[in-house]
């Protein structure tokens, strides 16, 4: 009972927001960047296609270092750290605490 009367109140919720961009004048909105969604995009396909044959430990930071392209305030000491917390992070969440079968660093311990 709660899922459909959730859907039912946020399918009204947007009607009502669509509702009310027809009515009154906005602003006017700029062209839009392609710079955030293509990196953001790009990490996503890149760690899709480097978790097999190089696992966590390369596809993480990789895709970290690709999406820190999507902003122009990014900086590459942070990105790095970021990467790193991120690649530990999926180690133990996904390794340890979970036990998924995915490898870790094929090229280097062939696990």
């Amino acid at each position: 009972m709660l899922p459909r009367a959730l859907a039912v109140l946020l399918g009204i919720l947007g009607v009502v927001l669509l509702a009310g961009a027809f009515i009154g004048q906005g602003a006017v909105m700029d062209g839009w960047k392609w710079r955030g969604p293509f990196f953001v995009l790009g990490a996503a396909v890149t760690f899709a296609l480097v978790i097999r044959p190089l696992g966590l430990t390369a596809a993480v930071p990789a895709a970290m270092i690709i999406a820190a392209f999507a902003s122009d305030e990014s900086s590459w000491r942070e990105t790095l750290v970021f990467a790193v917390a991120m690649t530990i992070g999926c180690l133990l969440l996904f390794k340890t605490l979970l036990g998924l079968p995915i490898p870790v660093a094929p090229w280097l311990i062939d696990y």
